[in-house]
């Protein structure tokens, strides 16, 4: 999201990486992994932000 920017990761759920920006600990990225594998709704609860996964499964299938 944005601008590259040194971050570090944080395990928010086994497979689900939540990316800080070590300036500020603004979020940077989030990375999951296995993503077309898991269950979404689950997956939003470890998440703090909205993420639009309809628009991204269109986009990926």
């Amino acid at each position: 999201m944005g601008e590259p920017k040194v971050s570090y990761d944080d395990e928010a759920a086994p497979g689900v990486f939540i990316r800080f920006s070590e300036e500020d600990e603004v979020i940077t990225g989030i990375v999951i992994m296995d993503y077309k594998k898991r269950d979404i709704e689950r997956i939003k609860k470890f998440i703090p932000v909205n993420i639009n996964f309809h628009m991204i499964n269109e986009q990926i299938h």
